[in-house]
């Protein structure tokens, strides 16, 4: 099958993205309206962006989830802030608003009203049964020069995801963001515009916040279930070329995520199908991880191999962004491999030229390397 041409391959992804995020947006809208009514009137006129917030997708993932109000998560989108809103504080006694900040009210796992006070980025608050206080935000924290936030604190819907994902909740904890991490993240973003501006662009369109964390075990991951917050286990020390590789990886799943929103399309077979059964041999994937993990190591692999050939990385940069690129190169090698043996039983026409892309990407990255 003839791979797809690098502009026409980028455009109908785009195409498919573009698509996938309106639906999500209407699906995130009308599940708002459905599950908080009474909230409704108060959210229905802001930016339909505003619905792409990653926790909204934990409310919906997770029915049993109901630890904080659709205006609380929505706030920092509304055109004018100053207004009342229905507000639930956390098991710590915490008001999470995301994008503004979080505030300790001392009174846990109750319910109020509040009203932002844009000066002093500060909340007046008033809970059941109490008179009102008014409390000064920790402010949010971003991405220098981007809107992406960095979680510093894990609220009822990031620690919610974060317990039905990992295997042992208990041993997750939160790394809070420095400014080291801040600069070399953004650093990394610099680094990833200068070899790939679509992609670069994209992850800006998907990508609301970072959550940074450290587990003995667990993989860092991006899920349709928190779309658009990204979740890296760092280890002690991070680098530059580090944060590429996972802004690239799991920022990429994010955007596979919403080009194969109908995952059917690009398979014969049932996306969810084991490996194993396909191949004879033991694989813990299915047919549409697998997938998935060929285009964050298409991704990848072309972003740092870009990055080296344009000579933009620091001499400290460049060694990093080596050992990652080997490191992918080895993945996706595998991979492919895996995955050509039984095309034939996976994909429709749409996924072979897909797959195709990806190996003819390997095959030029790797030519160079082996001559």
């Amino acid at each position: 099958m003839t791979p797809l041409d690098n502009v026409a391959f980028d455009e109908h992804l785009a195409s498919r993205r573009i698509a996938a995020r309106d639906e999500l947006l209407h699906l995130a809208q009308s599940m708002s309206q459905r599950n908080s009514p009474q909230h409704w009137d108060a959210v229905k006129d802001i930016p339909k962006n505003a619905f792409l917030e990653p926790r909204l997708f934990t409310q919906f993932s997770q029915p049993t989830f109901d630890l904080t109000t659709l205006q609380q998560l929505l706030l920092s989108q509304f055109q004018e802030r100053t207004v009342l809103i229905a507000v639930k504080t956390d098991s710590q006694g915490a008001i999470s608003i995301p994008g503004l900040g979080t505030c300790d009210t001392g009174t846990p796992a109750t319910t109020g009203t509040a009203t932002y006070l844009t000066s002093g980025n500060q909340l007046s608050v008033q809970l059941h049964g109490q008179a009102a206080q008014t409390f000064k935000l920790k402010a949010a924290v971003h991405v220098p020069g981007t809107e992406i936030e960095l979680v510093r604190y894990l609220d009822p819907a990031v620690s919610a995801f974060l317990r039905s994902h990992s295997v042992d909740f208990e041993k997750t904890q939160l790394v809070f963001p420095t400014a080291e991490h801040r600069e070399q993240i953004a650093r990394a973003l610099t680094l990833i515009e200068r070899a790939s501006p679509a992609f670069h662009t994209m992850l800006h369109e998907s990508i609301r916040s970072l959550c940074l964390y450290h587990h003995p075990s667990d993989a860092s991951f991006a899920a349709l279930g928190i779309h658009g917050m990204l979740f890296f286990n760092v280890p002690t020390t991070t680098t530059v070329g580090y944060f590429i590789d996972e802004l690239a990886h799991q920022g990429g799943h994010v955007l596979f995520s919403e080009a194969t929103l109908h995952r059917q399309d690009f398979f014969t077979v049932d996306p969810d199908t084991p490996m194993s059964e396909v191949i004879g041999d033991d694989d813990a994937r299915s047919a549409y991880d697998t997938f998935h993990g060929l285009y964050t190591e298409f991704t990848v692999s072309q972003i740092l191999n870009a990055i080296s050939n344009l000579g933009v990385a620091k001499a400290d940069e460049a060694t990093g962004i080596r050992h990652h690129f080997d490191i992918v190169m080895e993945h996706s090698s595998r991979d492919i491999a895996l995955v050509e043996s039984c095309a034939e039983k996976l994909f429709t026409s749409l996924g072979h030229r897909v797959f195709a892309q990806f190996k003819d990407s390997y095959d030029r990255i790797q030519s160079p390397v082996t001559q």
